[in-house]
């Protein structure tokens, strides 16, 4: 990007970076393979070309046979997939709008920054408002316990919890202590 400037490079480097080129392409290929109309059209030029119909065909080497038909009917072949893949992709219910969506996307994307850049202070705001938001959610366990309860912290009232074991043992899994758990934590 030159200048803050988003130019067509940037945007095909990071279609190609994402892999969303590569799915277009996929899908165009998947497509055009699906069109029997195109299909059926290069099979009947293939049928009707001299190298295929010559006597002592049967005794050519494939490699020979698909030259000479190459040589004969590719470029008349090229220009029928060409249109086909022009078609499909100029076609509103082809991939003409999902080609669109995914390049504008992609250039949102890179806008992104831009925007962020030239308002920092409403972006801190929002992630500041995101964190105390996630904060809110936590609960803090304190260890302490005395004849049978324990409290606990939440949001900054504390509580009492009955405890029915009655616990001697101080230690609380995920308070922090450097004591070997029997399981790593989330899998207790």
């Amino acid at each position: 990007m030159e200048n803050g400037n988003i130019t067509c490079d940037d945007v095909i480097s990071k279609l190609k970076d994402d892999g969303d080129f590569d799915k277009l392409r996929i899908k165009i290929i998947r497509k055009i393979k699906e069109n029997e109309e195109l299909r059926n059209s290069i099979v009947s030029i293939v049928k009707e070309s001299v190298a295929l119909n010559r006597p002592g065909v049967e005794n050519t080497k494939v490699r020979q046979l698909s030259d000479a038909i190459h040589h004969e009917v590719g470029g008349k072949l090229n220009e029928q997939i060409s249109v086909a893949l022009w078609e499909l992709i100029r076609s509103p219910d082809g991939m003409k709008t999902e080609i669109t969506e995914t390049v504008k996307s992609v250039y949102d994307k890179l806008m992104r920054p831009k925007r962020t850049a030239n308002d920092g202070s409403a972006a801190r705001e929002l992630k500041r408002t995101r964190v105390e938001q996630q904060n809110v959610n936590v609960i803090h366990v304190d260890d302490l316990s005395v004849e049978g309860q324990q409290k606990e912290v939440v949001d900054g009232k504390q509580k009492v919890l009955e405890n029915d074991n009655a616990q001697d043992d101080k230690h609380v899994q995920g308070d922090g202590s450097d004591e070997d758990l029997d399981a790593p934590p989330g899998f207790g």
